[in-house]
């Protein structure tokens, strides 16, 4: 059995910054300033959505924003624009602190039988029954974990707050017989 609390995930703008440029370190993109604390899905929105659906609409409102080339403030998150060289950016690196949000948590249970049977003195049967995430759940795969996309993190993409992989295969069975002489 594998248990874990969620892997840590950081919300990025898709924007470098004035101060460090657009080619920072890693290729990597800016965090936003947080104005307040964002929240989670609680009910309303399908599985696989990890922020409310404010949070969601956050996020649209920042695509618009940007495209009308001006400042975002909004509930949850705020992008100050500058430009750098004909391009935009953002005005200085955010408050938002690393690894801010933790994806949801999940467990994994594998399971192996065998049975041995004595046929003759020097000889004898095995069957082996396995089971692969005997339970069949499903884990989604924090953005950056297991090369699962970054837009979910990134904000004004069209899957921000959405997990798009599985960590985990679905459930497998396998059987064997073996005969050991």
């Amino acid at each position: 059995m594998t248990a874990s609390s969620g892997f840590p995930f950081t919300v990025l703008t898709p924007f470098g910054s004035k101060r460090y440029g657009i080619d920072n370190y890693g290729g990597g993109t800016v965090r936003p300033d947080l104005v307040s604390a964002a929240t989670l899905k609680h009910g309303g929105g399908p599985e696989e959505q990890f922020f409310s659906n404010e949070v969601i609409a956050d996020s649209a409102a920042m695509t618009q924003a940007v495209n009308n080339n001006q400042d975002f403030v909004g509930q949850f998150f705020a992008v100050p624009l500058a430009n750098l060289n004909g391009s935009t950016v953002a005005a200085h690196p955010g408050n938002l602190g690393r690894n801010t949000f933790r994806g949801a948590s999940w467990s994994n249970l594998d399971l192996s039988l065998a049975k041995d049977t004595k046929l003759f003195e020097r000889a004898s049967l095995q069957f082996r029954a396995e089971f692969f995430n005997i339970l069949n759940q499903h884990a989604f795969a924090t953005p950056g974990v297991n090369n699962a996309s970054g837009s979910m993190r990134t904000l004004g993409s069209p899957g921000f707050g959405v997990f798009t992989t599985t960590m985990f295969d679905p459930r497998e069975i396998q059987l064997g017989l073996r005969l050991i002489f």
